[in-house]
């Protein structure tokens, strides 16, 4: 799939349910309010890196049209952990 194609979007880590898989809550565009689940995997540069994220930080998810509730966390934002 082509950069081109993918829709970004900005969330945050609500669960880490384990095995390299995190759910980021992303906020609803037809519902506002509300916000949808998307279950996502670290892109390889993050992991390359040695990048950590953790549930609270706030990241950008790359979705593909044709499958949304699936997507790969492109970068975590710096210093936008929020307290718990």
């Amino acid at each position: 799939m082509a950069r081109d194609d993918q829709i970004e979007l900005e969330g945050v880590i609500d669960q880490v349910p384990g095995g390299g898989f995190f759910k980021v809550r992303v906020p609803d565009s037809k519902n506002p309010g509300e916000h949808l689940l998307v279950t996502a995997v670290l892109c390889g540069k993050m992991k390359v890196n040695k990048i950590r994220v953790v549930l609270g930080d706030v990241v950008k998810v790359a979705v593909s049209p044709y499958d949304l509730p699936r997507g790969r966390i492109m970068r975590r934002d710096r210093g936008a952990q929020t307290a718990s």
